[in-house]
Formats: C-alpha cells, structure tokens, sequence
C-alpha cells in the first residue's frame, strides 16, 4: 500500500483522524502519460522527495573532524578571554586598592605633622602671652617708678604753696587729699580773708579748679567765724595722674590736721 493510500484511506477508517490529501505537483505542466502518473502517484513523489531532502541536509551539515576542532579551539580561546578579563580585573583592583591605601598613608601622615605643628604654634602663642604678660608688669612697675620720682616732691611743694597763699585769719581743721583733689575743711573769722584764699588759689601755680562748696556762720562764739569746705585740684607740673592715662585704681590718701595753721 502506498503512503497516499495509507494517509487517505486507513487513517480515517481506522484511526478517525481526518485527512486531507494536498497535491503540490497538480500545478505542473506535462504531457497526458505524465499527467496521469501525476496524479495517481503525485503524493507520493512529494514525500519522497522531502524524505530525500531532509537526509541530503543531514549528510551536507554533519560536522567534520576539523570543524569540531576549530569549535573546541573558539571554546578554548573564549575561556581564556574571559580567564584573562577576571585576572585583569582583579590585579585592577588589587592596583587600586593599594593606590588607595597609599593615599591615605599619606594624608595621614600630613594630618599628624599638621597637628605636631598646631601644638607647638599653640606653645608658642603660650610663651608670647607670658612675656606680653612680663611686659605688662615691667611697664606697670616702671610706670610706678616714674610716677613715685616725679611726685615725691609734690607734699614738700603743696604744703609751701598752701603756708605761702593762706592769709592771716584762716585755718584748717582737715585736709585730705585722693589722688590729685584736695579737699580743705576749716575757719575763717571774716569773709574777705576767705575770698582773699580763694582769689589766690586762682592765681596759684600749684593748684587749680578751686570751688567753695560749703560755707557756715558760727554766731555762737564770742568773736563770729564761719566754717568753710573747699576743694581744689593740685596742677599736673606738681603732681601728674598716670592713673588717668594708665586706667588702674589708685589708692586715697588722707591727712588729718587737726592743729590750727595761721599766719599773722
């Protein structure tokens, strides 16, 4: 039985699977004996020659010997590409990392001479306070020492001044002095002999800035007197005020007369 028998006429019958019988030499042109032998055994040549075809594939693409070679070769090679990438890529990063690290090495190594070279700026800074410090002192003393030469003589020159402007009729019963200001308590027996000390107060050389601030008639004694309060300012040519310039504090010294000082 051929195969058009077999797939139109036992497949359906004993299988019931439907088939269709396609032809593809019905197309071609032939004479009347060959369109005959076409149609009868056409299927079957069409099969035939799809069998044959297909084994004419396989027996033309079977690989040879040299061919499977040349692929194993291209395998071996791609192997060793990619063997080659990884170890690159590794010794890359292994290149890197060292690089890296050597970096760091370094910058630490500038951080810690950088902080040695803050300590010792800081040391330094700390030496230069000490001596601004010394310097200070040694100005503060010689600052003293000046002030003590030049105003050692002030007492001496005060009290001269004061023997020789006070007039006849005035004396004192207080006399203190805080820095350059003196301040005077003390009796008068007439107003004309105090404006007399006064008037000469002005025109002294010593001192200066003389005001009256308080002045008190006493009518309980046999012969009248007035109590009096003046403050003056002792001349700088006498007595300078470092303190003034310098902006320390300065001690106050009083003295207390309590003799009665008159000149007749």
């Amino acid at each position: 039985m051929g195969l058009y028998q077999l797939g139109s006429k036992s497949l359906p019958s004993e299988l019931g699977i439907a088939v269709q019988v396609f032809n593809p030499l019905l197309a071609m042109q032939s004479d009347e004996k060959n369109t005959a032998l076409i149609a009868t055994h056409g299927a079957n040549f069409a099969i035939a020659t799809g069998l044959a075809i297909r084994v004419f594939r396989r027996a033309t693409y079977k690989p040879t010997a040299w061919r499977e070679a040349q692929r194993q070769q291209q395998k071996k090679n791609y192997l060793t590409l990619l063997v080659g990438i990884g170890v690159s890529m590794v010794l890359l990063m292994f290149a890197v990392s060292k690089g890296m690290d050597q970096v760091i090495a370094t910058q630490e190594q500038r951080n810690q001479f950088l902080t040695q070279e803050m300590a010792k700026i800081d040391t330094q800074i700390g030496e230069i306070k000490n001596i601004k410090q010394s310097k200070e002192a040694i100005e503060q003393r010689m600052t003293l020492i000046e002030q003590l030469e030049v105003s050692r003589n002030a007492a001496p020159i005060v009290l001269d001044e004061l023997a020789r402007i006070v007039p006849p009729g005035v004396s004192f019963s207080r006399f203190s002095r805080t820095i350059n200001r003196v301040e005077i308590d003390g009796v008068s027996d007439s107003n004309n002999r105090l404006a007399n000390f006064m008037r000469n107060l002005a025109e002294s050389n010593v001192f200066n800035d003389a005001e009256l601030s308080s002045i008190v008639a006493d009518t309980s004694a046999a012969d009248a007197v007035s109590e009096f309060k003046i403050k003056f300012n002792i001349s700088p040519s006498v007595a300078p005020d470092f303190n003034q310039h310098q902006g320390s504090q300065n001690k106050c010294s009083s003295i207390l007369i309590n003799s009665k000082n008159s000149t007749n």
